[in-house]
């Protein structure tokens, strides 16, 4: 079975209880769950508000949600017994809730514990065919080293983290801060991190860098904690923390088999039209995409808090969630036109937007149909399966002509 992916919104249901939602994927394995307070594509609202989850098959789940109005009051709360959780700002009070209670062929089903009956469109991002997939959670390392961390029962492929960075505990919130950080690895080498910190009245802060899986700022334009990718492990993976300052909790998504996995950045496009992004040796079924809308950085930019993030399976099955805060706005936008927007706080103003052409061997083919002329930093994870090999006949002999008469050759060639 070739891996899959599929990207898709649905509408949350007024009321508690369970919620069908259908798909076409079969044998789901995991299902990224992202979420605003937007009820409909192609609208802004005047907050920021940034809802991340993802839960497997085995019944793992977890979700980090932030959100800055226009007080400004700073919220954030992290969960690992739900793949939806929304709160409100002005007392961190969760909103809405839900959970994973079955995944079936041809659909998921949800099962809202506390529900305001919002409309909001949560979209979302399967992965189906992959072997094996569990959600840990873990503690970043009281000291800077390698740590090591064990419960997946199997050898990853590949993680996604994501934290608050704060102390507290597995399941806890802040009462000033709107912190996340989000992370990819598909090896020592191919990794990716990013983190914003909104604090209630003055900090906006972001990183993004291609040398970590896990890493959050500190509130003062540093970095609170920060660890790359030592190795994958036969029960989980190592961590090479080279920044502590608490051993804040984080979540990993870990995945097996089924497919190939792979991390990579690319810059946005300077001027319109097409741009080829290269995934070496895959042909992509899908990608996760995701950006702090700033160009590639090594140190914490402390003027602003932005984050897109993009998901695709197909040419319309695609949608890019941003949200941005600064001294003065904050505003969150959802769109299921574009995989890729790059935004500023305010009115707001549309800076560049990238549409999904097509996935070929070795390129996810995509085109711009704004941009600016600033090539922002831009980092991936690419889900999908081994390239074809190209054909090359001086190289190849597995159609070679027997020698045993014409009628056995056309039988070898044409199959008559």
């Amino acid at each position: 079975m070739a891996l899959t992916t599929e990207t898709g919104t649905f509408v949350q249901q007024p009321g508690t209880g369970a919620q069908v939602v259908p798909t076409a994927g079969q044998g789901i394995a995991v299902i990224f769950s992202i979420a605003s307070n937007l009820t409909a594509a192609g609208t802004t609202t005047a907050e920021f508000m940034h809802m991340h989850g993802f839960a497997c098959a085995d019944g793992t789940q977890a979700a980090i949600c932030t959100i800055t109005d226009t007080g400004p009051v700073a919220r954030d709360q992290q969960t690992n017994t739900a793949c939806i959780h929304i709160i409100e700002s002005g007392g961190g009070t969760t909103v809405a809730r839900a959970t994973i209670t079955a995944i079936a062929a041809g659909s998921f089903t949800i099962n809202w514990a506390t529900n305001d009956s919002v409309a909001r469109v949560i979209t979302y991002h399967l992965i189906v065919g992959a072997t094996n997939a569990k959600i840990l959670t873990k503690q970043v390392a009281a000291s800077t080293g390698v740590a090591n961390y064990i419960g997946a029962g199997f050898k990853p492929d590949f993680i996604h983290t994501l934290t608050m960075g704060e102390a507290g505990g597995a399941v806890s919130s802040s009462g000033s801060f709107a912190d996340m950080g989000i992370g990819f690895a598909s090896s020592a080498t191919l990794e990716a991190a990013m983190s914003m910190d909104i604090s209630t009245g003055s900090t906006h802060e972001k990183i993004q860098v291609t040398n970590a899986s896990v890493i959050t700022t500190d509130s003062v334009g540093g970095v609170y904690n920060r660890g790359d990718l030592d190795a994958f492990t036969a029960d989980g993976f190592d961590i090479n923390w080279t920044v502590t300052s608490n051993q804040a909790y984080f979540y990993t998504l870990c995945i097996k088999g089924g497919g190939f996995y792979q991390v990579g950045s690319f810059n946005q496009a300077t001027s319109t039209g097409a741009q080829a992004v290269t995934v070496t040796g895959q042909l992509p079924a899908g990608m996760i995409v995701a950006s702090s809308n700033g160009v590639a950085s090594v140190s914490v930019i402390t003027t602003n808090a932005r984050r897109s993030l993009g998901m695709v399976s197909g040419t319309t099955a695609r949608s890019c969630t941003w949200a941005g805060s600064d001294t003065t706005n904050n505003n969150t936008s959802l769109s299921t036109s574009f995989v890729m927007q790059h935004i500023t706080e305010g009115t707001p103003t549309v800076n560049a937007s990238a549409d999904h052409v097509s996935f070929a061997s070795d390129t996810w083919n995509i085109t711009w149909g704004s941009a600016d002329g600033t090539a922002r930093q831009i980092i991936f994870v690419s889900f999908g399966n081994a390239a074809p090999a190209a054909f090359d006949p001086a190289n190849n002999t597995s159609w070679a002509m027997p020698t045993i008469g014409p009628r056995r050759q056309l039988v070898e060639v044409f199959g008559t």
